[in-house]
């Protein structure tokens, strides 16, 4: 379940118990009520025992333990959609569009696409993640913004190429 060593000594048996049953299916409700609390509170019991910063990073840790979902893991996902280049992805000129192979692409640069498609006359349409709420959220993990940065669109961006 979760290192027995990285328990904090304040913690009770019925929280330690909390902690091992939360990580069975991430309820918080049903969490503390197989840890022994009471069922008519049991959603604002593990509301209250989430939002403690000793039970949070205890479950945090576990997850990333079982996941590899990390801090870095996140930010540098966010990282790679919110710092993509179109230029990475094409070379434009004399009205010619050149699309670079998918094999040549970096493992971040795949990271920035959401979707790819041919369509039937030879047109070629790649989507990518919004940059702009990768930002927001990276700068959010980072500890930079306060205050999250308002995106005026839906967050899709779409780039389509016509034969000519």
């Amino acid at each position: 379940m979760f290192d027995e060593t990285k328990t904090p000594q304040e913690l009770r048996p019925k929280q330690k118990r909390f902690v091992e049953e939360y990580l069975i299916d991430l309820n918080g409700k049903q969490a503390a009520v197989r840890a022994g609390y009471a069922a008519g509170s049991a959603h604002v019991t593990a509301s209250r025992l989430l939002s403690r910063p000793d039970i949070r990073n205890l479950v945090t840790s576990a997850l990333g333990d079982r996941f590899g979902v990390t801090h870095c893991a996140i930010v540098e996902e966010l990282a790679a959609i919110a710092f993509h280049n179109i230029g990475e992805y094409m070379d434009w000129a004399d009205g010619w569009v050149s699309v670079v192979p998918s094999s040549k692409l970096t493992e971040s640069q795949l990271k920035a696409i959401s979707a790819a498609k041919s369509g039937r006359s030879g047109s070629m349409e790649l989507r990518f993640y919004d940059k702009l709420r990768a930002l927001e959220l990276l700068a959010r993990a980072l500890g930079f913004a306060d205050t999250p940065i308002s995106t005026p669109d839906t967050g899709k961006v779409q780039v389509v190429f016509e034969p000519a």
